[in-house]
């Protein structure tokens, strides 16, 4: 007489114990993977909603205060560009999640991290020209100062067209930026 496995006392029961502890876990496994994917998900939007903010407010302060004053400019002009910005972080959401970066595509990622490291280098750019024009100023009369061969008007006639292009550089890039983050927050 031939026995089969299942013939064994109590292998049923136990491979039906056995396929249920396998099949509970696997569908637990799934709930948490998607649930962990849910999570990912609206941080991921949350994080790029506020760096949306973030880039929408800066855009528009640094077109207000900057672009209207370097579009107006002309040749053999000052440029009035205030005092060198004191402010500690304007880029505080971004500096304060740069290690959640990694929710993001690559190529948004590097969008994102292009246009806030153009920013402060401009930024950086924007304050020597600042901290060089007040220099000059303490240095120069009135008149000198306004002079077409003033060293003022000359540094300002090699600076403006620089800061131009660095400025255009910027705001392609937050344009950049905006539109990778734009699909998160959709």
């Amino acid at each position: 007489m031939k026995v089969s496995f299942f013939d064994i006392p109590g292998i049923v029961p136990a491979l039906a114990t056995l396929t249920g502890i396998v099949i509970g876990f696997l569908l637990n496994w799934a709930r948490d993977v998607r649930s962990e994917h849910g999570r990912t998900a609206a941080l991921r939007k949350r994080f790029a909603a506020a760096l949306l903010a973030e880039i929408a407010i800066l855009r528009d302060r640094y077109c207000e205060m900057i672009v209207a004053r370097l579009e107006k400019w002309k040749e053999d002009e000052r440029l009035e560009l205030g005092e060198p910005i004191q402010v500690g972080n304007f880029f505080s959401v971004y500096d304060g999640n740069t290690d959640r970066l990694g929710l993001f595509e690559s190529q948004d990622a590097k969008a994102v991290i292009r246009a806030y490291l153009i920013a402060k280098v401009h930024a950086e750019s924007l304050n020597v020209i600042r901290l060089s024009f007040r220099n000059l100023l303490g240095q120069l009369t009135t008149f000198e100062a306004t002079s077409s061969d003033s060293p003022l008007i000359r540094i300002t006639n090699e600076a403006v067209p620089r800061l131009r292009k660095e400025s255009a550089a910027l705001l392609e890039a937050y344009d950049a930026a905006t539109a990778a983050l734009r699909k998160y927050v959709s």
